[in-house]
């Protein structure tokens, strides 16, 4: 969903010719079948203004990591996002101190200089900062099954009735509902797509000195390490990446994030 193409009407049916270049694209590695398959990679959207990366604030809980690496996806791409916290009338229920755990986490996207939009598709709280994030532009929503995405559509476009899913009791993730990416106008101007749930968002075609270039808030501070482009910004002498962690310049979550995914890819 997004390709651009040239296409010819024969006999009322539109035949493709050719897919034009994309000018970006949201990949992922693709869940394998079976065991001992090749990893290959799946590419979700095509052509994208902005992506909204949405989790929902409990049930199920944020997955903090997913959202790391779909936003490292977004960078290397040149793919502007936007964190969207859905189910925000459900946050601290149950436990006072909760919702003040879940806006220090918020923060550090913010610290981070993504825009952060606390979302309730149920109470329709923040849907007015959303359509004007999304006024013009093509987008996609991606997130985990059971994060709302498909509620959040239903609520910027009524006509649409989507089938939404309940989260499984049983182990706490969401029953997928959406089974592909489609494309809907938004009135206006602009696309928003649907994308299925993503349980795993796996890197794919990253190197590992590569990665902290992709953590905006570490980008300025790269080639002042005293060992330069070949510093991994773990244990090194002289790390300008970690002396900013110190000073509360960057985040030490996003930080311990950084280190988890090099070690990972």
């Amino acid at each position: 969903a997004g390709d651009e193409v040239i296409f010819q009407n024969i006999h009322g049916k539109g035949i493709i010719l050719e897919r034009l270049e994309r000018r970006n694209a949201l990949v992922r590695r693709a869940a394998r079948p079976r065991p001992g398959v090749y990893d290959q990679p799946q590419t979700l959207a095509a052509n994208l203004d902005l992506l909204v990366a949405v989790l929902a604030a409990a049930n199920p809980a944020p997955k903090w990591n997913w959202l790391d690496r779909c936003l490292v996806s977004a960078e290397a791409e040149g793919i502007p996002a936007l964190v969207c916290m859905n189910k925000m009338d459900l946050a601290g229920q149950g436990r006072s101190s909760a919702r003040r755990d879940l806006q220090t986490v918020l923060d550090e996207y913010r610290q981070a200089g993504y825009p952060v939009l606390e979302i309730s598709a149920l109470t329709g709280q923040g849907l007015d900062d959303l359509r004007a994030a999304l006024a013009g532009k093509i987008a996609a929503l991606a997130g985990q099954s059971g994060t709302g995405k498909s509620s959040l559509l239903n609520a910027l476009l009524p006509e649409l009735g989507l089938r939404t899913g309940q989260v499984s009791d049983y182990n706490g993730k969401g029953r997928h509902t959406t089974t592909g990416a489609e494309l809907f106008p938004m009135p206006g101007g602009g696309m928003l797509m649907d994308t299925p749930g993503l349980r795993e968002f796996g890197l794919w075609g990253f190197e590992e000195e590569d990665l902290a270039y992709y953590f905006p808030e570490m980008r300025i501070f790269l080639g002042s390490c005293r060992f330069g482009a070949s510093c991994r910004h773990n244990d090194e002498p002289g790390c300008a990446v970690r002396r900013a962690v110190t000073r509360g310049e960057i985040s030490p979550y996003r930080y311990r994030s950084y280190l988890y995914l090099t070690q990972e890819n």
